[in-house]
């Protein structure tokens, strides 16, 4: 589906899967000139957030549970 850049602009309000795949088939073209760049950028920092906060997420999860862990084998020790 070919689409100008004023409608691609529109298309991402309206159906966010098609404005992607466009937007990968004109980057695959080399088409750069039409590719909405504006909310591809949006996107991609967002994206980029959202792996952050996810990865700081599981990190925290795992060094709750090594302390956790910790504390468990050390109380072990103690018991006479």
């Amino acid at each position: 589906m070919e689409l100008k850049a004023k409608s691609l602009k529109e298309l991402y309000e309206k159906d966010f899967y098609l404005w992607l795949q466009e937007n990968l088939r004109l980057l695959k073209n080399r088409e750069l000139d039409l590719v909405d760049w504006e909310n591809l950028v949006e996107e991609i920092e967002d994206m980029g957030k959202s792996l952050f906060k996810s990865v700081r997420s599981h990190m925290s999860t795992i060094m709750e549970h090594l302390y956790k862990r910790r504390v468990r084998n050390s109380e072990k020790l103690e018991i006479p």
